[in-house]
């Protein structure tokens, strides 16, 4: 994998973080409001597992990761 496709790669999931903190601002917001802390603290998390899960999937079986590794 060259290293155009990381960078590619890494600019789209750096987007996806920034939106995903950005939302999570507005959700500590809707917390201190009164909204039920587990339910939105949990369905956020859930979210950020996503973001990693879909980023490392998108770079398995590149030549960063060698699959003996995995």
């Amino acid at each position: 994998m060259g290293l155009t496709k990381i960078h590619k790669i890494l600019k789209k999931y750096k987007a996806l973080h920034k939106k995903h903190n950005e939302s999570w601002e507005e959700k500590q917001q809707k917390i201190r409001d009164g909204d039920p802390y587990f339910e939105t603290a949990a369905n956020h998390a859930l979210e950020g597992s996503k973001l990693f899960d879909a980023i490392m999937k998108e770079l398995e079986g590149q030549e960063v990761f060698n699959k003996q590794e995995q």
